[in-house]
């Protein structure tokens, strides 16, 4: 006994030191942090060699997707891995365009410029809440001087969800809506969406250049459906039970714009007030007169040298003679175009509008014994009567003959003569005539027949007879 409580103390005195050195040993151990998670197995290479330059110990944790350090050391080794440029992240911007070489050609100015549109395209995706990575791919056709050459671009988006997360219609829409709007002359239909199974997310069919309908627009026809489809049940249900009526319903919901153009004219009754629609004046004018220089003399001559004459002539003071009047015509036309009464409308409608179809919904009529109502009620009653007529057959067959026996006084034995049978009517008159009369003969034979259907009362009698006195 002695050995062994020594064997137990010396276990449990090495169980206490193995314990406390393993917490001592637990406390020693540095804390560690992550430095930097969801990145590309190339920045993680990178990442991995510049810490092993920086003596820094790291750990991997989820999967691998995660660097750890020690918590006294992450922001220093942060700061001087993003001196390096690390990480460089799976997507290049706009920042590519910052270090073009001087020599660059054509073709690589364009190459850099479409992967800088994809980059910055996959970044503003990853904006979205549900998507951990996205990769766009962009199809830019060249550009053609004839017409029916051109082709429109093309898009591509490959995109990683975290796990359990999903992107409903309407996000998808979005960032179809997100890519064909950053590339010029991208059309909604040429961006198709993947997600990292190999589902398409864009489905085309579905667009709202096929369908008409945008998600908002779709999800609004649901929803109208639905409650039309409650309003029949809560309306048919108390009729019919609940567990026989299916309704479905099918809205037909007009979203189009209705455009009209209407061009009217006053009546034409006075020229006043008539619609012109043209007017046209022509007018034109010839004149015919005498040639304006000498024949033959050039017209453009210089002017002479002035003279001063001494002497004016003798005709100096003539008055001068007024021109010739010059022959002319003129014609004038107009033209007057009234415009003729008349309206033109421009209406455009759409296919139809909520409810504007009538709907009907026939119930065939239920006989009365085939109602819900009906059969309950049935069961109802029949419950009840059945229970009636168990408690009947109880009081009849158990409770009353118990009763019967338990009200019922005890019969007194005779004390007389079976064979002397004596009525209560002959009780007054037996003294009365000679025992052989014919009085004497009927009265003792309805003695005797009472005395054989109740013997009780005759029994009764005859005490009677002996307790008296007389």
């Amino acid at each position: 006994a002695p050995n062994g409580q020594k064997v137990l103390l010396m276990i449990g005195v090495a169980a206490v030191v193995a314990v406390m050195v393993a917490v001592w040993m637990w406390g020693q151990k540095p804390e560690y942090r992550v430095l930097f998670s969801n990145f590309s197995d190339r920045d993680g290479g990178a990442i991995v060699a510049e810490l092993e330059k920086m003596n820094v110990p790291y750990q991997y944790s989820e999967g691998g997707s995660a660097v750890l350090v020690p918590a006294d050391r992450v922001h220093d080794a942060r700061l001087k891995l993003a001196a390096q440029g690390l990480p460089k992240g799976g997507n290049v911007g706009f920042e590519l365009l910052e270090n073009q070489k001087l020599g660059s050609s054509q073709f690589v100015e364009r190459v850099n410029f479409q992967r800088a549109m994809e980059g910055e395209l996959a970044r503003s995706i990853e904006s979205v809440s549900a998507v951990q990575s996205a990769r766009v791919h962009l199809a830019m056709p060249k550009d053609s001087v004839f017409v029916s050459e051109q082709k429109m671009p093309t898009a591509s988006v490959l995109l990683n969800l975290y796990p359990g997360r999903t992107l409903d219609a309407q996000q998808v829409s979005a960032i179809v809506h997100l890519v064909a709007s950053s590339v010029p002359e991208l059309p909604l239909k040429n961006v198709t969406i993947v997600d990292q199974n190999g589902n398409l997310l864009s489905d085309t069919s579905k667009s709202p250049s096929t369908t008409g309908m945008d998600p908002g627009q779709i999800k609004y026809v649901q929803e109208l459906q639905q409650d039309v489809v409650k309003r029949i049940v809560s309306i048919i249900s108390p009729i019919v039970g609940a567990e026989n009526v299916r309704a479905e319903a099918t809205a037909d919901v007009d979203f189009s714009r209705s455009e009209q153009a209407v061009e009217s004219f006053k009546p034409n009754q006075t020229p006043d007030a008539m619609a012109i629609r043209s007017q046209q004046t022509s007018e034109s004018l010839n004149a015919s007169g005498a040639a304006g220089g000498v024949p033959g003399a050039l017209t453009n001559q210089p002017t002479a040298a002035a003279t001063a004459p001494i002497v004016a002539p003798g005709n100096a003071a003539k008055t001068p003679a007024p021109p010739a009047a010059v022959p002319t015509s003129t014609q004038k036309d107009a033209t007057t175009n009234y415009e003729v009464d008349k309206t033109i409308q421009y209406v455009q409608q759409g296919v139809g509008s909520a409810f504007a179809s009538p709907q009907q919904e026939i119930i065939p009529e239920t006989p009365l014994w085939k109602e819900p109502g009906t059969i309950q009620t049935a069961k109802d009653i029949g419950k009840y009567l059945l229970i009636g007529i168990a408690l009947l057959l109880l009081y009849l067959r158990v409770l009353k003959p118990m009763l019967k026996k338990i009200t019922e006084p005890a019969a007194p034995a005779p004390a007389v003569d079976a064979h002397v049978h004596v009525t209560p009517q002959m009780e007054a008159g037996m003294g009365e005539g000679p025992k052989g009369g014919r009085g004497y003969q009927e009265g003792l034979a309805r003695a005797q027949k009472l005395a054989s259907e109740d013997p009780r009362v005759v029994a009764n009698i005859v005490k009677t007879w002996v307790g008296s006195n007389e």
